[in-house]
């Protein structure tokens, strides 16, 4: 025998204490000037020898969120063991209130607090993984969790999230809800697909054109539409990289195929530059062309154009400068007209991985200094030469 039944269960939420009075509205919810109660209706099917279930429909479901307290949910293909690295702020009153869930019981435990929670002091904290998902609770203003092999990323109620870094992972899902404040968004380098792209744009909330709120996408399998970037920019986003047409995408896959080896930052302090100095050469490639700087440590840089002689070895041009230092020596105007498009150098990659650089002067090319630089890995930097 069945016997079904509707049972009304009311769910009184008080968010003031002392609330007395209210009004009842046509859709079951009660309002007052000190808090509001919501009665659900849940119906609840009955068979002999089952269990009893009950269901929601979906706008009680959406009332019942306002119990879900700030958190940033994450999934990691890492095991149980293995660490990860967390970089999170939070104001100081909300400090006490943000902890990390590791064993995904939802109870705060032994070891589950931060230490600094300061955005200024740049430090991150290493976590010990004890479940697949991984719960970060409280209001954070500031949140990294790059290189944690993170495969899905979930943000609720975060009211006052800022900036939401989240790159190098095998993330494929990133799912923002109620971020009024983000306005700084880094995916960059993860497997984020053309579809969830438009999601996670589709969720940005509007800013302000002072906010210069910002977006990346950098080397995702896909880019974002122009259909994207529109919305984008409709709600003062400006969100990168942009997909390009199939002639511009020619001509960025010809770029890197021909200039791969050289791209990225060389340094050389060592003995061959002026102390206090050093020689830098950064070669970057993006959607408008490859650009090469070099840069000696001052306040001026020279750009320069290029040419891919063979697979190891490649010609550098004067195109400009932004100051009157070329090669650490000092540059008239005229001198400046004269060398646009002249060869200045001969760059050749080394068996070991290094950078050798020939500086070339007069009308026979003449090498007028070498310098061997090494690439600068990221999170390095070229230090200047001491005494």
């Amino acid at each position: 025998m069945k016997i079904n039944s509707l049972i009304t269960i009311a769910l009184i939420a008080s968010l003031l204490s002392g609330c007395t009075g209210g009004t009842n509205k046509s859709d079951g919810t009660r309002e007052s000037d000190d808090a509001w109660e919501s009665v659900m209706t849940l119906t609840a099917a009955k068979e002999v020898g089952e269990a009893v279930a009950l269901v929601t429909d979906a706008d009680e479901a959406d009332r019942a969120d306002i119990w879900i307290e700030p958190q940033i949910v994450m999934n990691t293909r890492k095991t149980p063991g293995e660490r990860v690295e967390m970089w999170v702020a939070a104001d100081e009153a909300d400090r006490p209130d943000v902890w990390i869930d590791l064993n995904n019981n939802g109870v705060r435990e032994a070891g589950e607090g931060f230490e600094t929670l300061d955005r200024t002091s740049g430090r991150k904290e290493t976590f010990v993984v004890e479940s697949k998902t991984i719960t970060v609770y409280g209001k954070v203003t500031f949140f990294s969790c790059n290189e944690s092999d993170i495969t899905s990323l979930t943000v609720r109620k975060g009211e006052k999230l800022n900036e939401l870094w989240c790159e190098k992972n095998p993330l494929n899902s990133v799912t923002l809800a109620e971020v009024p404040m983000l306005k700084d968004l880094w995916l960059r380098e993860n497997r984020l697909i053309e579809r969830e792209i438009s999601n996670i744009v589709a969720s940005l909330p509007e800013r302000e054109p002072s906010d210069y709120a910002m977006a990346y996408f950098d080397d995702n399998p896909d880019r974002v539409t122009k259909q994207d970037s529109a919305i984008a920019a409709a709600k003062n986003w400006s969100v990168k990289p942009v997909k390009l047409s199939p002639e511009a995408q020619a001509r960025y896959d010809a770029l890197l195929k021909e200039w791969e080896p050289f791209l990225g930052e060389w340094c050389c302090n060592d003995e061959t530059v002026n102390v206090g100095e050093y020689f830098k050469l950064t070669f970057n490639l993006s959607d408008h062309g490859l650009s090469i700087i070099f840069h000696s440590g001052g306040p001026f840089e020279e750009e320069y154009s290029g040419k891919v002689v063979s697979e190891n070895r490649a010609e550098l041009y004067f195109s400009s400068v932004g100051g009157s230092i070329s090669f650490n020596r000092l540059m008239g105007e005229e001198e400046m007209e004269e060398k646009i498009g002249k060869k200045v150098a001969d760059c050749v990659l080394q068996h070991d991985g290094t950078l050798k650089v020939l500086i070339l002067e007069g009308e026979n090319d003449t090498v007028h200094a070498t310098h061997t630089l090494r690439e600068i890995k990221e999170g390095e930097r070229c230090e200047l030469r001491q005494d």
